[in-house]
């Protein structure tokens, strides 16, 4: 069986989708990519990133795994894997921008505005940019956010799999975060015309997938 390889777009919801895959698979069939920064990253990786271990040994130890995850471009495994093995969760580019921003703020120590942080090309097109590469029809599964419970039954329907629906690192919304000034909005629309694009995609193909019979739509 060919490993699924999540690529995890930050803010997407894609920790409670992780935690979900962890708890159906095992934690010792799971390979975490984060970089070599993140305690949660796994070994494999870190010899890697330190010269103790070339690539091909590494794509090796992911092909032997059932799930492998991490904020990585597709781009890193597209040569050595079919554009099949792929999955990812996308999310309605204003709200993911917004929630990056505070996440930034509160967790990383960003200080800037929001309006600085929205005109920051390194946060334009994230999404868009994570995927380069790979089209949305290709992938063997693309989740919506805002269908979380939905794409959660189609990636069972497809995979065979029971994941449950969980609700990992979610938290309150702030009323500074509810309370964004439509002219951040707008900018944030013209800042990130391809994720819209994107999105709207992933909209339709999952609502298409899901019209279709269980014997279809399962791979």
């Amino acid at each position: 069986m060919n490993p699924i390889i999540f690529v995890h777009i930050p803010k997407t919801a894609g920790t409670s989708f992780r935690a979900a895959a962890e708890a159906w698979f095992g934690k010792r069939r799971l390979l975490f990519d984060y970089g070599s920064q993140a305690r949660k990253t796994s070994r494999v990786f870190r010899d890697h990133e330190d010269g103790r271990l070339d690539w091909s040994n590494v794509v090796h130890k992911v092909a032997k795994s059932s799930f492998v995850t991490g904020h990585f471009p597709a781009g890193r495994y597209l040569k050595d894997f079919d554009p099949v093995c792929f999955c990812t969760f996308v999310r309605d580019p204003i709200q993911r921008v917004i929630s990056q921003y505070f996440h930034h703020k509160n967790k990383l120590g960003y200080e800037k505005s929001i309006e600085n942080f929205v005109e920051d090309a390194r946060f334009h097109d994230h999404q868009h940019r994570l995927l380069a590469g790979i089209s949305l029809n290709e992938m063997g599964f693309v989740g919506v956010t805002e269908r979380y419970t939905d794409s959660i039954a189609l990636f069972n329907q497809r995979y065979g799999t029971g994941l449950k629906v969980e609700t990992r690192n979610q938290r309150t919304r702030h009323a500074s975060e509810t309370d964004v000034p439509d002219a951040v909005i707008e900018r944030i629309r013209v800042n990130n015309t391809r994720d819209l694009e994107l999105y709207e995609k992933a909209l339709q193909l999952l609502d298409e997938q899901l019209s279709l019979p269980s014997s279809v739509s399962a791979r």
